[in-house]
């Protein structure tokens, strides 16, 4: 799935899954549950869960810090202004 055509609420959330992560970053599932499980971007488990979740603050954080994601962000800010007019 491509972030076009991601539903505009992922914007809306508080928390994240490593599929939202890559759609929104634009890598595959695989790279961003790597990342998760790896600190890049700061995320927690649920106990009994397999899956990570990430804040909004912290995936922000993340895309602030990283220009190579830059895009993500501007496509994330944009979602959030278009959900709160």
């Amino acid at each position: 799935m491509r972030i076009k055509d991601y539903p505009k609420t992922v914007a809306a959330k508080e928390q994240y899954t490593s599929g939202d992560i890559a759609v929104l970053l634009g890598v595959s599932l695989r790279t961003a549950s790597i990342m998760l499980k790896n600190g890049v971007i700061k995320s927690f488990q649920l106990p009994g869960l397999t899956g990570r979740r990430v804040l909004h603050n912290e995936l922000v954080a993340f895309l602030n810090s990283s220009p190579d994601y830059a895009y993500a962000a501007a496509k994330l800010v944009d979602e959030i202004e278009e959900s709160h007019p």
